[in-house]
């Protein structure tokens, strides 16, 4: 799951990524004028909000603390899209067990790795393998954060997000997330890959 070997065989591959699939075509400002994207389909007993805290340099300074050996992994691989080759486990310590690691590949973003402690915190799922366009259809809390993945991809920056899901009075996902781009190297300059780091509210 979040072993070095794993990690470091998900990164290899080139791959491409043209499509315009669960894009954000709309959004709303919420009152503290944050982003936060509309989610259809979904029951109406539920309660969900993905709100776009920060974007870009912002995200990074606001995520700072809890979030800085991702950071740090990050920056140190240069530009505003690192190459996916200087992902490094090593560098992310404690966090390597509330990471996704996810891989560009066709018409969808299909995990690579999940840390054992997302999948604890996830209902004990395993994504692990699976895009975020298939589960989407049939795990809720995937289809609320898709349009956010989405957009990264056309839009490669960092992002930290905050996400509130409940089912039935069942609190399914309550976390910040923080969204990391890679890529393949400056002459490329696409997205391959999106590191996800979560850090779960007790």
């Amino acid at each position: 799951r979040g072993c070095s070997i794993c990690w470091a065989a998900s990164v290899n591959g080139l791959f491409d990524f043209s499509t315009d699939y669960c894009q954000p075509s709309r959004f709303r400002n919420n009152a503290t004028g944050r982003r936060s994207y509309p989610v259809v389909e979904l029951p109406e007993h539920s309660s969900r909000y993905v709100t776009v805290l920060a974007e870009g340099e912002d995200a990074l300074a606001r995520a700072h603390g809890h979030f800085a050996p991702a950071i740090e992994m990050w920056r140190a691989g240069g530009g505003p899209l690192p190459d996916r080759r200087t992902l490094d486990p090593a560098r992310l310590g404690r966090l390597l067990d509330s990471v996704l690691l996810l891989k560009r590949e066709g018409e969808d973003l299909i995990h690579r790795i999940a840390g054992d402690g997302f999948i604890a915190s996830n209902g004990d799922f395993n994504p692990t393998s699976h895009g975020i366009g298939e589960l989407s259809a049939t795990r809720r809390v995937a289809r609320v954060l898709a349009p956010v993945y989405f957009d990264v991809v056309q839009r490669p920056r960092p992002v930290l997000v905050d996400i509130v899901y409940a089912d039935d009075g069942e609190t399914l996902a309550d976390a910040e997330m923080l969204m990391l781009p890679y890529g393949e190297g400056e002459a490329d300059g696409r997205l391959s890959h999106v590191l996800s780091v979560y850090r779960f509210r007790e």
